[in-house]
């Protein structure tokens, strides 16, 4: 089905906030998003709630009728002829580690993590056409991170001021991103689970997740996924691991380590169990991730707040929060 925008606008119902409470920013104050406007001019909604706006992943124009086989959105019949060599983790994501610590991949074992450079996670599985319309959710991929490594060194530097740093990045874009890198994941067949490689044809089993990379926010239970992550480096590595559907055996998204937190983004709703991830700690869709430290030989205690928007109201009065030791 052709989603109307593109801009992942529509899916998501209302959820209530306290009336107590108040978004911590003035329409006169730069905009928390890192656009250099003022929050009134850019992301001040009409309901007064914060909303990112986000670029349509529509490709433009007509529907070209053409499904490249290894393009994985050859579901939309609206590829070009030509394939692009593709990131599984967007360029501009890697880039913001100094030494990026990949795990997960087929050739490593349990548990072990090494550093590779940007150029060797790379395959052909996206169309010039498809890839050229999905760059937005690479960037978004790009300043939600940089918010959050942001946030961490706040958090973790000592600092004259006991202002909180704030900072707001869009929950759809972001959770449409981490759909990409698993479909670039399963799709150029690296991923691996109890010691295999996970391989997965996405584009013919999950047309919902097409429908994700398309724009269309896709309904709950399949969603995004946080909680709190404690381990080494936390502030300078990155790591993935598949989530596979236990009795069918075929992918239900992808996890991700970094920043202190742990993020699970599932678009295979059946035996996935979503609702078990609530049970392990999980908080689904949040709208504010939080970080709370000191800095070295300091007792003052630094906080930062990431708040993540979505369309209409937030996901849920749901906030995640990491205390570093």
């Amino acid at each position: 089905m052709e989603p109307k925008t593109g801009r992942f606008t529509e899916g998501l119902p209302t959820i209530r906030l306290s009336e107590q409470f108040r978004w911590p920013w003035l329409a006169e104050d730069r905009c928390p998003c890192g656009s250099g406007h003022t929050y009134g001019s850019c992301c001040l909604g009409y309901n007064g709630r914060p909303h990112v706006k986000v670029t349509s992943v529509v490709p433009p124009g007509e529907l070209t009728d053409f499904a490249h086989p290894k393009c994985f959105l050859q579901a939309t019949r609206n590829c070009s002829q030509r394939i692009s060599r593709e990131h599984y983790v967007s360029a501009a994501v890697l880039d913001q580690f100094e030494q990026p610590s990949v795990s997960g991949m087929p050739w490593q074992k349990p548990g072990e993590a090494a550093i590779y450079g940007r150029e060797s996670l790379t395959a052909r599985v996206l169309c010039e056409r498809h890839n050229n319309a999905l760059s937005p959710l690479d960037a978004h991929g790009a300043t939600t991170v940089r918010h959050l490594k942001s946030g961490f060194a706040h958090a973790t530097k000592r600092s004259l001021s006991a202002r909180p740093s704030v900072s707001l990045a869009s929950g759809p874009a972001f959770e449409a991103w981490g759909y990409k890198v698993a479909a670039g994941f399963f799709e150029a067949n690296i991923a691996r689970f109890d010691g295999l490689r996970a391989a997965g044809t996405l584009t013919d089993k999950h047309g919902n997740l097409a429908e994700a990379l398309s724009g269309i926010l896709l309904s709950p239970p399949a969603g995004i996924y946080v909680r709190a992550h404690e381990g080494d480096g936390m502030g300078n590595s990155i790591s993935f691991a598949p989530i596979m559907s236990e009795d069918a055996g075929i992918p239900a998204g992808i996890s991700m380590y970094f920043c202190a937190f742990e993020f699970a983004f599932v678009f295979e709703i059946g035996s996935s169990n979503p609702a078990g991830l609530l049970d392990l700690g999980f908080a689904y869709r949040p709208f504010r991730l939080t970080i709370s430290g000191r800095a070295h030989g300091s007792n003052r205690a630094q906080t930062s707040h990431l708040f993540l928007s979505w369309p209409g109201t937030p996901a849920s009065a749901t906030g995640v929060r990491v205390t570093l030791s």
